[in-house]
């Protein structure tokens, strides 16, 4: 006795929210030979098939060539209904539209409550009232269908507003600029008035739209002399005007870096020669005949090698540690860089090397007499 063959049939609705071909639904034909599957026998055992009526695809393969193409499938005669299934892939694919999901039904509407702070919207926008109606502001502020539809966070009549006032504003911008006059001069950054009443209000309305713009007023760059010319020959004098501009920043520019480097230069020259003439003495001070004297002897001798004027008096008891702290924290407000910055060259190198001299020493005392 010969064994029944299953053949499973995999398919999925095209108008059903859900389904769609990478998540088929399946169902299977039970057939006593695979020969005798055709269209008919698989409507007859089609589960849904008494749920209304259908039309049929089914991906079928290319002859000859890679992909598939789909091939309706006809049931209004008897040949149609003979017709064997093409298969894919030695598989049974169809896509099924539901015919009567096709006529037009009302889109079930679903009203829903928008908390206004959490838009960021304030009572006295929530307040304003639809261009569409004069009446008191309804409850519910949205509405959501089951159609796929665009949808904004901020609010559905604040937008209106904005986009009305904005269609309004192009709206004045066509209708002003009547003349190629007025758009060169608008385009060329030229003074509102310059050509006429239309690009003056243009202007303005552009100046009172634009925070940029709002921030700093709209000079015309052009002498008294060129307002009467043309909008070509203003246009090119604006243009003119500015690279010479341009020309002029960067010359400046070069200036100043140049009486910059002149400065270092001078400045240079005049560190070496101080080091030149000071060098020696300084020396002489924190490193008599090659041996550094220690925080206590540098301190002790610091008023030998000041300058005229420091604030700065003579220490003569430098015992404990801490008489040596007190001593040293002084003298670095007399010779810190920050202190005499603006001083003269020479009291800047006497300073820096009195710097550097104390602070290495007074580490090393430190580390030995202040743990």
């Amino acid at each position: 006795m010969a064994m029944a063959v299953r053949i499973p049939v995999f398919y999925y609705f095209q108008s059903d929210s859900g389904d769609d071909n990478r998540h088929p639904n399946v169902f299977e034909v039970f057939l006593s030979n695979e020969n005798e599957l055709n269209f008919q026998t698989l409507l007859s055992q089609f589960p849904l098939r008494q749920t209304g009526n259908f039309h049929w695809r089914f991906r079928k393969t290319i002859p000859g060539r890679s992909g598939y193409v789909w091939q309706d499938m006809k049931t209004d005669t008897s040949t149609g209904l003979k017709t064997s299934i093409p298969r894919y892939g030695g598989n049974i694919f169809a896509k099924i539209l539901r015919l009567d999901s096709l006529s037009c039904s009302k889109v079930p509407l679903t009203l829903r409550r928008l908390d206004r702070r959490k838009l960021g919207i304030t009572k006295k926008q929530g307040d304003l009232q639809t261009p569409e109606s004069n009446g008191p502001r309804s409850n519910y502020s949205s509405l959501d269908t089951n159609t796929t539809t665009h949808t904004n966070s901020r609010h559905p009549r604040v937008v209106a507003s904005k986009n009305k006032n904005q269609n309004q504003n192009q709206k004045s911008l066509g209708a002003s600029l009547n003349s190629k006059d007025e758009l060169l001069d608008l385009l060329s950054g030229g003074e509102p008035g310059t050509s006429s009443k239309a690009t003056e209000s243009v202007s303005m309305s552009m100046a009172t739209s634009s925070p940029m713009l709002r921030s700093s007023q709209v000079v015309d760059e052009l002498p008294a002399h060129m307002k009467g010319a043309s909008a070509e020959v203003r246009a090119s004098a604006r243009i003119q005007m500015r690279q010479q501009k341009d020309i002029e920043a960067q010359r400046a520019k070069v200036l100043e870096k140049s009486a910059r480097e002149a400065e270092e230069a001078n400045q240079q020259n005049s560190r070496a020669i101080v080091a030149k003439t000071l060098g020696p003495s300084l020396q002489k001070w924190s490193c008599p005949d090659g041996t550094t004297k220690n925080i206590r002897a540098l301190l002790g001798t610091l008023h030998t090698v000041l300058w005229e004027g420091a604030n700065w008096k003579p220490v003569s008891v430098l015992v404990r540690p801490n008489d040596v702290k007190i001593a040293y924290r002084k003298a670095m407000l007399v010779v810190h860089p920050d202190k005499i910055k603006k001083a003269s060259p020479e009291i800047q190198y006497i300073g820096q090397h009195i710097f550097e001299s104390l602070n290495n020493q007074y580490k090393l005392f430190a580390d030995r007499e202040m743990k």
